[in-house]
């Protein structure tokens, strides 16, 4: 007569295989670990965590600059005035620039055309062409 085994026998002895199992990896993981081989690829982690901790750190640096350069900029701009207002471009390569911000010209173009269009009424405006255009542009610099 063939007796079979129950369910959670099975499950006994699976548990008592795969102990085993463990129990013989967990000695053979020790002496692979004693491998120059095994050392040397700790090591370069080792030193990937090392450097990754620098880098975060050296991002954390970065973050704190670029920060301190908007602040200041912003500052600069509230105390010196412009149509041409000063701007951080920030790249993602890191190739970060200062410059003043030209682009804004077309907002300028009705307060220009307004004030030419004030000035041309005077009968002499021919003459005074010149003088009015360096006046128009030393009014709004």
């Amino acid at each position: 007569m063939n007796q079979q085994i129950r369910k959670f026998e099975q499950e006994a002895i699976v548990r008592e295989v795969l102990n085993k199992l463990q129990a013989n990896s967990k000695e053979n993981e020790k002496s692979l670990m004693k491998q120059s081989e095994y050392k040397f690829i700790q090591k370069h982690l080792d030193l990937k965590i090392k450097l990754q901790t620098e880098k975060d750190d050296l991002d954390d640096q970065l973050s704190t600059c670029k920060k301190t350069i908007r602040e200041q900029v912003k500052a600069w701009n509230s105390v010196n005035p412009s149509n041409f207002p000063l701007n951080y471009n920030e790249s993602y390569q890191g190739d970060d620039t200062l410059d003043f911000d030209s682009s804004r010209t077309w907002e300028l173009e009705q307060t220009i055309g307004d004030k030419i269009a004030i000035a041309l009424l005077a009968p002499d405006y021919k003459e005074k062409l010149a003088t009015i255009i360096d006046d128009i542009a030393n009014e709004l610099s």
